[in-house]
């Protein structure tokens, strides 16, 4: 691409903006461009040169991932798959609704309709926008720190030094730039 904007973060424009998959085929295929591509979730990284066969296979697993997310998505959602208490929420998960304290959650992760609850033990993927479990849950305890990411405050261990990541645990949570302020007057607070 030409201009200001490289091919990766017109992909993340392109992904938050129209929710539209992404397949990147690049002759820059380092260890540094692909972790900065896994940004913009792209459903293939193809470097170049490519075979014909091998770019036919990876549109065709695109094309059936786009085909099985799309059936997931229309299929009827329970209206109980998540409560909110105090301290703590029950998530629908494999039958069965799941304690998992507030406390215990470490971030919450949106992709698209979905949303991921990250503990230090577990994982779970909700069928529900990150918007609709942010608005339940105890905002002296959350805070939003990237569009795709909301984090407990009392589970950060640090902040990087030009505050772009928050750590906790062996996991590193981005901070965007238009939340990068908030994020570090709710850290002074505590």
């Amino acid at each position: 691409m030409s201009g200001k904007m490289n091919g990766i973060e017109a992909a993340i424009i392109i992904l938050h903006e129209h929710q539209i998959p992404v397949i990147f085929l690049t002759s820059n295929s380092d260890d540094s461009t692909f972790h900065h591509a896994l940004s913009a979730k792209p459903y293939a990284f193809i470097a170049k040169p490519f075979q014909k066969s091998e770019l036919e296979r990876t549109l065709q697993l695109t094309l059936l991932r786009i085909a099985v997310e799309s059936e997931t998505k229309n299929e009827e959602e329970s209206p109980d798959h998540l409560s909110c208490m105090e301290d703590r929420l029950f998530i629908r998960h494999r039958g069965e609704m799941v304690k998992v304290a507030l406390n215990d959650i470490l971030f919450l992760e949106a992709d698209r309709n979905y949303c991921t609850i990250h503990t230090s033990e577990r994982k779970f993927l909700l069928s529900v926008p990150l918007r609709n479990i942010e608005a339940q849950i105890p905002v002296n305890q959350f805070v939003r720190v990237h569009r795709s990411f909301v984090v407990n405050l009392f589970q950060i261990d640090a902040i990087s030094e030009n505050q772009e990541y928050l750590s906790m645990g062996t996991h590193q949570v981005p901070i965007s730039r238009r939340m990068k302020d908030q994020v570090v007057k709710r850290l002074k607070m505590i």
